[in-house]
């Protein structure tokens, strides 16, 4: 029997100790719920992953030594004084654990608390992303998140054939018959407003909003907080 090569097989190695440059940054999750929690025993991080390549765009393989970009973090979360960095850390799968929410004692005793629901944009600066580069590049990620509310507590909409105008509707069941709901509506501008209205004996209670050429987040909740709220709602106006 004659000997069979098989087809050549390259294997590159990159270095990233000098010119290791970050492309891109994300969050381990991208909505759930305002208390976060990943589901897995013991680990109640928020999570922050960077993409790092070398010079040529190659990125780094498992087990690669990470760099520390210097990073900050800014946003409109209380959770992000929790902000823990990671410093370098190996690569696996393609990223780097930039650092994470934690609790707010470090603990990991109690999971990252994002403060409120709706949108949470943090914002993540490298303030060396390029280490090739003769001086320093500093370059800002935006990562964000959307935290949700409970299942039991529902929110729909209907609009008019214009879609100028939403009848908003908040079922927060039985139990809170007759109570005030508080409706939160966040602005395209990031402007926050509440509403309250009562509900009536189905537990049910409406907001009607009229606007041009934006979008808008909306969420309810029984006004001291003491039910469960609905999902964050997306309403687009023409």
């Amino acid at each position: 029997m004659g000997t069979v090569k098989s087809n050549a097989i390259t294997i590159t190695c990159t270095d990233v100790s000098a010119g290791a440059i970050v492309t891109k940054v994300t969050g381990e999750a991208a909505s759930g719920d305002q208390v976060y929690d990943d589901g897995s025993a013991g680990d109640n991080e928020f999570e922050f992953l960077g993409t790092v390549t070398d010079e040529d765009g190659r990125p780094l393989g498992d087990g690669a030594a990470a760099v520390d970009f210097e990073w900050t973090i800014d946003g409109s979360t209380e959770a992000i004084d929790t902000w823990v960095d990671a410093d370098a850390v190996v690569a696996v799968g393609g990223e780097v654990r930039l650092g994470e929410l934690d609790d707010a004692d470090g603990a990991g005793t109690a999971n990252p608390d994002f403060g409120r629901l709706g949108r949470h944009t943090m914002v993540l600066t490298a303030a060396d992303s390029d280490k090739g580069a003769t001086t320093a590049v500093e370059v800002d990620f935006t990562v964000v998140y959307t935290a949700v509310g409970a299942d039991d507590a529902e929110i729909s909409m209907t609009r008019n054939a214009a879609k100028t105008r939403a009848v908003i509707t908040a079922d927060m069941t039985e139990d809170n018959a007759f109570e005030r709901i508080e409706f939160t509506v966040e602005l395209a501008n990031g402007n926050v407003k509440t509403f309250i209205r009562r509900a009536n004996a189905s537990g049910v209670a409406t907001l009607v909003q009229s606007r041009r050429n934006t979008t808008i987040y909306v969420y309810a909740d029984v006004e001291d907080g003491g039910g469960s709220p609905t999902d964050v709602l997306a309403v687009k106006f023409k």
